[in-house]
């Protein structure tokens, strides 16, 4: 879902080729949550789920989605890291605890494993989709699928974004591709969303140029967010992102403005009295932002050619692609490589 500083940005269509022969750092855990759901039901909208299963009745949305998308980038110049969420990401944990992820995925395997011993394919299929099987299998299989085609991948110890954002801050990258703008508060200078989605067109955030709009800094936008709420916690009621902006412009920090108005309930914030307005809730939620926990050991990434034989075993014999959209892919990827290095 993401912050909900959003409404106050302002981003700019961009076209793919505006990006040509530049890296970017992909928030693959965003993009795989975004694969998998179209498989989800919707009460509001039931004839608007795709379900693309493999001949054992498990989900490969993820895999065509990935192997798609990555061609789509490298067609256009577009080389990509790929970043997935480590095991200490606090939104996960928040839900619920690894172990008791990991209980219901074994759970949910053996009663997917009892269906296709039994011959209840409908009922193999619906397990299938059901995110405590699917979501641990599919994070596996596509870095694997990553891999083969090439691209590098890294595990973040905890939050995507903020590694994504760690890459472009050191130069690694030129911009961070995700699904919302939360990777600004992690300091990305440039971000990127809706890129390589049919039927969306590309928007560009640059850092600079929204704070200097706003009248901020990166630790006021950070501010704003933990006033009107994060993915963390809901923040403060009453207090939306305009509120919050008006609030900061005028006080500077959050302990200036509970020190500013202390008829209000600021609680939500682990602020007992505003004639002491300081908490560890506050100091916790800046760092999660301004310091946040990433892999500082990356320092060198590299694209290497497909292991053409390897994608094959790996998409036809396991996951039952179409040995043409396999073929063509492999060529696209082939074709790019090659006038990637033409260039160099």
């Amino acid at each position: 879902m993401g912050s909900k500083f959003h409404e106050l940005l302002q981003p700019t269509g961009i076209r793919d080729r505006d990006l040509a022969g530049m890296a970017v750092a992909v928030d693959g855990t965003a993009w795989l949550h975004q694969f998998l759901k179209v498989t989800l039901a919707n009460p509001a909208d039931p004839g608007n789920r795709l379900v693309l299963v493999d001949k054992t009745c498990r989900l490969i949305n993820h895999l065509r989605g990935f192997l798609y998308r990555t061609l789509h980038l490298v067609q256009h110049g577009i080389w990509p890291i790929y970043v997935f969420d480590g095991a200490c990401d606090a939104k996960q944990r928040n839900a619920l605890t690894r172990e008791q992820l990991r209980e219901r995925h074994l759970a949910a395997r053996k009663l997917h494993a009892a269906a296709i011993k039994d011959g209840a394919i409908p009922l193999a299929k619906a397990i299938a989709q059901r995110m405590d099987f699917a979501y641990p299998i599919a994070e596996q299989e596509s870095k694997a699928l990553l891999q083969l085609l090439g691209m590098p991948v890294v595990d973040a110890p905890g939050e995507g974004e903020a590694q994504c954002a760690w890459l472009a801050r050191r130069g690694m990258v030129d911009a961070v591709v995700t699904r919302d703008a939360d990777a600004l508060l992690y300091g990305a200078p440039v971000v990127v969303n809706n890129l390589a989605v049919k039927q969306k067109v590309a928007e560009q955030l640059v850092l600079r140029d929204e704070l200097a709009r706003l009248g901020i800094t990166r630790a006021q936008l950070v501010d704003l967010a933990i006033l009107a709420g994060t993915d963390y916690h809901a923040g403060v009621p009453g207090i939306g992102a305009r509120t919050a902006l008006k609030l900061l412009q005028a006080r500077g920090r959050i302990e200036d403005v509970i020190a500013a108005h202390p008829g209000k309930d600021w609680s939500a914030l682990g602020v007992a009295s505003p004639r002491q307005p300081f908490s560890a809730f506050i100091d916790e939620a800046r760092a999660r932002f301004l310091q946040p926990v990433v892999n500082e050991a990356v320092t060198n990434v590299e694209w290497r050619t497909p292991d053409a034989g390897a994608v094959r075993r790996f998409l036809l014999e396991h996951h039952s692609f179409s040995p043409d959209l396999v073929e063509k892919a492999l060529a696209g990827l082939a074709k790019a490589a090659a006038s990637a290095s033409a260039s160099c």
